[in-house]
């Protein structure tokens, strides 16, 4: 606390502070007066730098706009100069205050801001309380009532400590809950009748349920609302948060019901639509937004899932207890524990109320250091020993002298006293609290922790006199919680300034030279442009092509066979029904030449052939419709390549700036190059109709799929041998059959190859779209000249351009980097 080593040096730099805490006397303390943190951020040359960028891009943007001249190039810088006209900062980062009510926390968010009271004289503010419906109502009085039965009713030997501790807290607030609704029934009046009340559960869950509900639409309809909505008007915040207590919070003691359990959400706004509430202080300017979040125990179920939805989006999690509890209080603990899993090292706690200490404490009871304790001793005997010459002790508003001078330096001493035992007693808890919750990770940093009083520093903010003197800024914590968050948005900005400073402004600029000092060269390099790009999209417009002959072959063919395949197996398994009454020897032969054989019965006869008939009929028509769509296609996808070269013969004729010679031979070379796509597609059609559609089609190949999944079943039947041999074999055919193996295949297969098929041939359609395309592009290449026509505008825009190039690398490299190095350099 105290820089001084020696006894002289403390009793003097201790008179120097009563000297200065006398002429603080009714001067009320600015926030505003605070150094930023030395950052590069917080630097004045930073935002000179960001002036200079923003001054050239303006420049940029109006140079463009002024212009008379206009082309594709031009309109896309203008385009980038306006996409990078103004710095874009990642977003305000999150800060969400978690803490239980009562804590301190809206306290503390004045403190922050700088801002005691908001208040407008202008409008009244305006509070819309939103009810959930009658569903939800019952939906969280039937939570509770389950909360409560859970630990007053049902075994609990089972669970751990942590476990019943979470079931008493979930049973206390449902008590809560129904004192704060129920306050005026009879069962609430007292413990005993609440809970005999609350016992009829066990055998009446439902009735108990039933009657609180109505008791709930009761209180509802009886507060005076509008379709469960409720406004509440005042002057100031303040008073309007008293108007609204009803609804928010629940009192120490009270006789009326309260409806803060049921509420679903509280919108605050102006009354008058055109006035806006808002708040500017330096920490929202710079780019943070801090939520009010509810507290760790709410009884609101909604409003905690709200929370935790909320803290999922936070950057950084503040958790605000009183530093009285935060050693103790088991919810807390369980609270660090949950938020440092889930954010790491971006999770402090912040203690609050540290100006609640007994004056009478000694630094042993706070584990004091050495120079702690030295410190604290010597304060006592150099206030003691303080003599009565110290005659400007009278404050500016009051003189001092005899008694009074006495009672204010009792004062002082009490004050200097107070702040030791604060700063000694913050130091404990924070060394704590670091060790108990360091992670396990070795490169895992200790739990970060701020200590506060906003009370104190409220009365220095306020202005005070000698009658309540407050202990000194520096010790209410905030300039340094303050600082901490003045850190967090600042550090990428540095980041992306370089990124616009000395990336995008450098692109933007060369882009600009680039289109400058444009040739007959460079137009040339343009038009080649325009012919060489419908080459690329050729290639797009065969592979949607593809794509949509398999979509039909997938609706029009293999959508059947997923249909048919059952019933055809049904079929195959009475056909072999009847094959199984041959004899055993013939039998067994058809067997062994995998269902082709010959007898003078039955000659050239080939079961798999029987067993495709229906097939072959079943997809006949399927075929032909997937035939004449696929013709349709072919002809949209020739007509969109003709599309594409037509295209060239426009976008030619569209360049009004140049020349181009000679246009007419080149313009009548592009009508056999149709010609040459029409016969590349059909040719590619007529192919594609000789594709083998199902090798099941035919019984006499191996590639058969049908001959494929009979041939293990063929297999087995023909080593079949002695009694009771024919049976089985019989049965091994029927059983195969049954289970429609052979027909399974059909659509899986059929999909393979038609998709290798097509996908092969697709590969040289493409290459000979190309070579057509490759064609017009040598044409171009031979027989072009390209000649630009005079443009006094388009030359007075490149004289501009040129000028502001050159200005723009030399600010850049000059004035904008020697800004920037000295406040990295002097944020050291």
């Amino acid at each position: 606390m105290l820089k001084s080593q020696d006894e002289s040096s403390v009793r003097e730099e201790i008179e120097e502070l009563i000297d200065q805490k006398i002429e603080g006397f009714d001067t009320p303390y600015l926030s505003n007066v605070e150094a930023l943190p030395k950052l590069a951020t917080y630097h004045p040359s930073f935002a000179k730098v960001e002036k200079r960028y923003e001054s050239l891009l303006d420049k940029a943007v109006q140079m463009l706009q002024d212009s008379k001249y206009h082309d594709a190039g031009s309109k896309q810088l203008l385009d980038e100069s306006l996409k990078r006209r103004k710095i874009e900062y990642p977003p305000a980062q999150k800060i969400g205050l978690v803490g239980d009510s009562g804590v301190g926390k809206s306290s503390l968010i004045n403190a922050i801001l700088d801002v005691p009271e908001l208040a407008l004289t202008t409008a009244e503010f305006v509070a819309e309380v939103v009810l959930f419906d009658h569903g939800k109502v019952k939906s969280i009085l039937e939570g509770y009532l389950q909360d409560y039965r859970m630990a007053s009713i049902e075994e609990k030997d089972d669970l751990d400590v942590d476990a019943l501790e979470d079931m008493r807290n979930r049973s206390n607030t449902a008590i809560d809950v129904f004192r704060a609704l129920f306050a005026d029934r009879r069962e609430f009046q007292d413990e005993a009748g609440m809970h005999l009340y609350l016992g009829r559960m066990q055998h009446s869950f439902d009735t108990v349920l039933r009657q609180m509900l109505r008791w709930t639409e009761d209180l509802i309809s009886k507060s005076g609302t509008t379709h469960r909505l409720f406004y509440k008007s005042a002057q100031t915040a303040s008073s309007l948060r008293e108007s609204i207590e009803l609804f928010m919070k629940m009192t120490e003691s009270h006789d009326t019901p309260l409806l803060w359990p049921i509420v679903d959400i509280v919108r605050y706004f102006a009354q008058k639509p055109h006035m806006a509430i808002g708040l500017k202080t330096p920490l929202l300017e710079r780019g943070l937004v801090i939520a009010d979040l509810p507290g760790l125990s709410d009884m609101n179920r909604t409003r905690t899932r709200a929370t935790n939805e909320y803290i999922r989006s936070c950057d950084y999690l503040f958790l605000v207890a009183p530093v009285a509890r935060v050693q103790t209080d088991n919810l807390v603990d369980r609270r660090i524990m949950e938020y440092i899993h889930k954010f790491g090292s971006q999770v402090a706690l912040i203690c609050t109320k540290t100006d609640d200490v007994p004056l009478h404490a000694k630094s042993q009871e706070f584990s004091a250091t050495a120079r702690a304790s030295w410190e604290h001793k010597e304060l006592l005997r150099v206030y003691e020993k303080m003599t009565v010459n110290k005659a400007h002790l009278a404050g500016k508003k009051k003189a001092a002298k005899g008694k009074a001078k006495r009672d204010l330096e009792r004062e002082y001493k009490e004050l200097i006293m107070k702040e030791s035992i604060i700063l000694m007693r913050n130091r404990k808890v924070e060394i704590a609290m670091a060790a108990r919750y360091r992670g396990t990770d070795a490169e895992a940093q200790p739990l970060k922790s701020w200590f506060v009083s906003s009370k104190e520093y409220q009365t220095n903010a306020s202005g005070f006199d000698q009658e309540e003197i407050p202990v000194s800024i520096e010790a209410t914590g905030l300039p340094q919680l303050r600082a901490f968050m003045l850190r967090m948005p600042a550090e990428h900005r540095l980041d992306v300034l370089k990124v616009y400073c000395w990336g995008h402004l450098p692109s933007l600029i060369g882009s600009m030279e680039m289109w400058s000092i444009q040739s007959h060269a460079h137009r040339r390099i343009e038009l080649r442009e325009v012919v060489a790009k419908p080459r690329k999209a050729a290639e797009v417009v065969i592979s949607a092509f593809a794509e949509e002959v398999k979509t039909h072959l997938n609706e029009m063919v293999i959508g059947v066979i997923r249909e048919l395949k059952s019933a055809w197996a049904q079929r195959a398994t009475e056909q072999l029904e009847e094959i199984a009454r041959i004899k055993w020897g013939t039998y067994r032969a058809w067997c062994t030449r995998h269902g082709k054989h010959s007898t003078p019965k039955f000659r050239d006869w080939n079961w798999n052939t029987g067993f495709l008939e229906p097939v072959l009929d079943d997809l006949e028509k399927p075929w032909e419709r997937f035939d004449t769509t696929c013709e349709d296609v072919s002809k949209n996808c020739l007509a969109a390549l003709t599309e594409l070269l037509d295209g060239i013969r426009e976008n030619l004729s569209a360049m009004t700036d140049v020349v181009v010679v000679p246009i007419e031979p080149f313009m009548k070379s592009l009508a056999p190059k149709k010609v040459q796509l029409q016969a590349v597609v059909e040719s590619f059609s007529n192919k594609f109709k000789k594709f083998r559609r199902l090798n099941v089609t035919t019984s006499d190949t191996k590639d058969s799929y049908l001959v494929q999944a009979l041939d293990p079943a063929y297999e087995k039947c023909s080593l079949e041998k002695g009694p009771g041999c024919y049976r089985r074999s019989v049965a091994i055919l029927h059983d195969t059959m049954l289970m429609g193996k052979p027909f399974a295949a059909m659509e899986p297969g059929l999909q393979t190859v038609f998709d290798s098929d097509l996908d092969a041939r697709i590969k040289k359609l493409v290459e000979k779209v190309q070579i057509v395309f490759d064609v017009v592009l040598s044409d171009f290449d031979s027989m072009f000249a390209v000649v630009e026509r005079p443009n006094a505008e388009r030359s007075k825009l490149r004289d501009s351009i040129k000028d502001f190039t050159h200005k723009a690398e030399a600010t850049l490299e000059g004035p904008m980097r020697e800004e920037l190095a000295k406040a990295i350099e002097e944020s050291k």
